[in-house]
Formats: structure tokens, sequence, C-alpha cells
């Protein structure tokens, strides 16, 4: 049954064309009228060739698995496909449960190699931090996708884990980082988590926020898995909040539908020609976010700090908003800086086979954050 379902949902556009293709030769075949039977067989070519190229693909990653494949991966255990983690959640378009405090397991392997097996505790709609200090005065919420979150990680190996186990265990931690997430469900979390909690101006109160390049992609709707997401768009050079990503739809979403595209995504076609690609505009729509996050944040009393992981290759996009981002005046920690030569292979700053970062990674970045914002003078 897993194999079936593999092949169905990465390599089923292939088989789809295959299908195509052969319907179109039969009706030619059939076909008496001489013009009709050459375009059937001409247009089944078309077909064809989508077929081949569907079918290059899918035999490559199985032969040379990497990490951007989506062949080979497999995932088991009772996080994944779990309704009451990544069912319907209230702002933030999907995410676990409120009302429930429960453990999952998660299992990672690539063809038959384990990646990871780990285990990921929740309490009251977010990641449980162990070393979390309930009592303190000084409370520390970090925002994010799957790097804060800790995906493939256990509980004590996450990075809000490390910062506080460097800052003595003195803070109340909350983890809000959840896999998939984007700069939207950020600013949603500091408005209905944060901004809306128990928290009194003269308590020292911290925001960390992890972002990645693909963040701009995912504040801008066009993650294939977030279709419920916070929508924000900038009209006359102001951030309105639109309501969620399904407003936009002309279609509700079914099984069906949702069906049909995760086979569309994982094809090789829409991979090599159509996979969303960042603009101006949404750079635009990050930045104004994060000043939004900042300005109501500082209006609680609270410190907003970015950490931003640059990606291998630096886009032009991300060197506009780098630029931009230094005149917001926002504290910001580049993890490159941090970690130099970031993505050099020696340095094991990632889950092999996977590419979230590791314990590692945390260790340092989070020893780093500790040092400059607990152990310095700007946090009493």
């Amino acid at each position: 049954m897993e194999l079936i379902k593999n092949i169905f949902y990465h390599y089923g556009f292939g088989l789809a064309n295959a299908c195509v293709a052969l319907l179109l030769i039969y009706f030619g075949i059939k076909s008496k009228r001489k013009n009709l039977k050459i375009f059937l067989f001409n247009f089944s070519a078309v077909f064809i060739a989508l077929f081949a190229f569907e079918t290059f693909d899918y035999v490559r990653s199985l032969f040379n698995y990497t990490t951007n494949s989506p062949v080979g991966a497999k995932y088991s255990g009772t996080f994944f496909n779990n309704l009451a983690l990544t069912g319907p959640k209230k702002g933030l378009g999907y995410g676990p449960r409120n009302d429930t405090s429960f453990c999952a397991t998660a299992q990672r392997f690539n063809k038959e190699e384990l990646i990871y097996d780990v285990t990921y505790c929740f309490e009251k709609g977010h990641r449980q931090t162990p070393n979390s200090k309930a009592s303190a005065k000084k409370k520390v919420w970090f925002l994010g996708c799957s790097f804060t979150f800790g995906d493939g990680l256990n509980d004590t190996e996450t990075l809000p884990y490390y910062f506080n186990e460097y800052s003595g265990g003195s803070f109340n931690v909350t983890n809000l980082g959840f896999s998939g997430y984007g700069t939207h469900q950020a600013l949603q979390s500091t408005e209905l988590n944060i901004l809306n909690s128990e928290y009194n101006k003269g308590d020292t109160g911290i925001v960390v926020y992890s972002f990645i390049p693909e963040h701009f992609i995912r504040a801008a709707g066009k993650s294939s898995w977030d279709i419920n997401g916070p929508w924000y768009e900038l009209e006359n050079g102001q951030l309105v909040y639109k309501g969620g990503f399904e407003a936009r739809n002309y279609f509700k979403e079914n099984y069906i539908s949702k069906r049909l595209k995760s086979v569309w995504h994982s094809s090789f076609l829409y991979r090599s020609f159509f996979t969303p690609k960042a603009s101006a505009v949404d750079v635009a729509r990050v930045i104004e976010i994060l000043k939004t996050m900042n300005f109501k944040l500082q209006q609680k009393g609270i410190k907003f700090y970015l950490v931003v992981t640059p990606e291998k290759q630096k886009e032009e996009l991300y060197n506009t908003f780098t630029k931009e981002l230094a005149q917001t005046k926002i504290p910001v920690f580049y993890a490159d800086s941090i970690l130099p030569n970031l993505y050099a292979p020696s340095n094991n700053y990632f889950i092999a086979g996977d590419g979230h970062p590791n314990k590692n990674y945390n260790i340092k970045i989070a020893n780093y954050l500790a040092e400059s914002i607990f152990k310095s003078e700007q946090v009493q």
C-alpha cells in the first residue's frame, strides 16, 4: 500500500500522461478519418514526451536521492497526518490544537536509511520546552517555522530549549514555531498568543523570530499546504489583513482537488518550470509585517529580535531584503555571521539527509543569542 501511494503521488502525473497518450493512440487507430487519425497520433506525442520527462526524473530520483527530491523520503509516526496537529487552527490556518496535551512520534527514512526517530510533545497548542520555568517573570516567545519548531529533533534539542539552558533556565519559554509557517503566521501568533497573554510591562519580555528566505513565498500564500493561512496585502503602502488565503479562491478546496494538486506539485514538470518564485512585492510585504510586529511588541514593552538563516546561494532579492531590514532598526542576528562557513559539510550544522538544523546549529545559535540578549545590558 505504501509503495502504491508513493508511486501515485510522486509519479501520478507521469502515469496520467501515459494514459492520455494511450487513449489518443487508441482512438487514432480506430478512427477512419485520415486527418483526425494524423491529429490524434501527433497530439499523443505531446503526452508521450511528458511521460518520458516524468519517468526520467522518477528513475533518476530513485537512484540519486537528494533532500530536495520528493521520491524516496518516507515518514511514519503519530505526528504525520494527525488532525490534532495539522487540522484547522483559527487565525493561523493550521497547527496543533489548543485544547490538548500529548506527545507524537516522528520518523524519516530516505529509502531504507533512518534519518531521524524523535518525539515531539505538545501543550496548549504549541511544542513543549522541558526546561521552561512557568513561574518566571522573564518570558521569551519563539516564532518561526520548522527551524524554530525543531523538525527532526527531540524536545531537548530545539533552539528555545538551548536558549534557556544558556540563560540559566530563568525564562518562561513558549515555542510557537511550527512546520511550514511563515512571517504571516508569526504576526498572527504575535497578536493572538503574545499581545493577548498575561504580561506586565515591568516583566522582561522577548520575542525571537527565526526567518528563512522561503518565508517570502509563504507569506504571499504561494505554498501548496497553507491554503487557509492569514492573508496580508500592501495597499497604498499600508499592511492590510484580508482574512485567510481561502478568501482568494473561487472554488472551495475538497478532497479530490487537494489530491490532484498534490500530484501536480510533485511532478517534475511543476518543479522544473512552475515552482513559485519570490517577487519584490513579496519582500516588501515581509518587511512591513516585521515592522508591524516590532511596533506592536514595543507598545507592549516587549523586545523583538530576528534570526536570519540565508540560503546557500544568496539571491538579489535577499540582498534587497537585508538592506531594507537594516533601515527598520530591528535587531538582527545573521546565522552565517555567527557560524562562518555555515553550509560547509565539515561543520555539521544540518541533519544529514533532511536539511533542517541539527542540535549543533541550535547550540551555537542559542549560546550566541543568550550572550547577546540575556547576559548583556539589554535585558535586566
